[in-house]
């Protein structure tokens, strides 16, 4: 039989280097030939900046972290296998012990490098010497951070008739905030898997301590005949105050319900189109809720979380604060679950902007940098927003040109997913150690 000759088969592309990524990320991890000073915050820059400074109780004292550094080796990798030892490097760290004074200003006691410990170090196939034993790290998938929007698969519909969704907003490390619908169509939100409060509550304490503020927030109209049958005017509510134009006075105050009554008074006046509410799910929760103050929402937040009777102002303020907007040691999104939130929200957050344009200066809606590892009230907002058009089944949302596909998530699906290679991996061990080891520094 001939031998056919196919020639030399030309590839498009090179073939990737497939330990390529597992030693990009240990490089990272490690950043040994990067400058202290320009050092990017993550891998082992990322952990110590996390934790230090570590401050005593009355912050008089404080351990402030400078920068680290390697030491050389003691065994090669050959000398490791044949001797049973663990191929390492020698990590040392430079602190600064720091006094502050009751004017303010730092006076410095003492800064000295100090031996951390032994870091294992990769070998060129992409393995670590360990006693002696050649081991591997394994990536990891994961649950990528950002917020997810699911169907209730234990509540069906609502009195209304209309399907129940849920919206979790879930961080890379720190406490969940879910949203989800009762069966009268009244919105609550659970922080930190605790006892459910009204999303109202939520709302008030991040700034919107009036009805009107929170309700213009969401407020959408729609136009409705009352010539219509009566029970397409059911649960209808009314958008605005109805005025008598002879008189000037209220006939029929916003958030009334378009009963029989109201329709023939309305009719008697008449009137024969009213502006209703799309969608009367914040209105339900605000009649609902008898909290009416800032203060008052972030006292019952607290109440719900520490399940505390004994409340200090301040430090329930302070709580939820750390718990969520200001502490990236409690709360942290990771660059990549905020960049997930912006591309998933970004036409929300571009109408809020446009809507809040005149709002006094504490009301103004800001788009969260790509670099805010926290969440911002404006997610909260966005994403009862968003839960809200999925809940009326709207399937599309456009502003400024920009078009938002309105769906469902799959949280098992591999584009909700991420993998998690060595270098994250090692970087969440270490920041475990130096969590425990600032307690007892404390």
């Amino acid at each position: 039989m001939k031998k056919v000759n196919f020639g030399k088969i030309k590839s498009p592309i090179d073939p990737p280097l497939l330990l390529g990524m597992q030693k990009n990320s240990f490089a990272d991890f490690l950043q040994v030939n990067v400058e202290p000073e320009k050092r990017r915050a993550q891998g082992l820059e990322g952990a110590f900046k996390d934790v230090f400074p570590i401050k005593n109780s009355d912050e008089s004292l404080e351990v402030q972290y400078i920068s680290y550094s390697f030491g050389a080796p003691k065994y090669s990798v050959a000398e490791c296998i044949a001797r049973d030892e663990t191929y390492a490097a020698p990590l040392k760290i430079k602190l600064r012990l720091v006094q502050k004074k009751e004017d303010g200003r730092e006076k410095e006691i003492s800064e000295q490098e100090v031996y951390f410990g032994d870091i294992p170090l990769m070998t060129d196939t992409a393995t670590f010497i360990i006693n002696g034993a050649e081991r591997v790290v394994v990536s990891q998938i994961h649950r990528s951070p950002g917020v997810i929007f699911e169907e209730d698969e234990e509540k069906k519909v609502t009195i209304f008739g209309k399907p129940l969704y849920f919206a979790r907003i879930i961080p890379y490390r720190g406490a969940w905030v879910e949203f989800e619908f009762d069966q009268n169509g009244i919105l609550y939100v659970r922080i930190d898997r605790k006892r459910k409060i009204l999303a109202t509550t939520l709302l008030r304490a991040i700034g919107f301590e009036n009805d009107n503020d929170i309700l213009n927030l969401f407020k959408e109209t729609k136009e409705v005949s009352l010539e219509d049958a009566p029970a397409t005017l059911a649960n209808e509510c009314v958008a605005d105050d109805i005025f008598d134009k002879a008189t000037g006075e209220v006939i029929v105050d916003a958030g009334k319900e378009l009963t029989d009554s109201v329709v023939e008074k309305l009719k008697n006046k008449g009137i024969k189109t009213v502006t209703v509410l799309k969608d009367a799910t914040i209105l339900l929760t605000l009649k609902k809720d008898t909290i009416k103050t800032q203060k008052e929402a972030v006292n019952h937040i607290y109440k719900v979380l520490k399940t505390q009777e004994f409340i200090v102002q301040e430090r329930a303020q302070g709580f939820l604060d750390e718990l969520l907007f200001k502490s990236v040691r409690r709360y942290d999104f990771t660059t990549i679950g905020r960049y997930k939130i912006l591309k998933k929200l970004a036409p929300i957050y571009d109408y809020y902007t446009r809507i809040t344009a005149d709002y006094p200066k504490e009301l103004k809606f800001n788009t969260p940098s790509e670099n805010k590892r926290t969440i911002a009230r404006e997610d909260i907002i966005a994403t009862i927003k968003y839960l809200l058009m999925i809940y009326n089944g709207e399937t599309e949302f456009v502003e400024k040109g920009k078009k938002l596909k309105l769906g469902l998530d799959d949280i098992d699906h591999l584009g909700n997913r991420r993998v998690r290679s060595v270098g994250e991996l090692l970087e969440n061990q270490v920041r475990i150690g130096l969590v425990q080891m600032a307690r007892l520094v404390k």
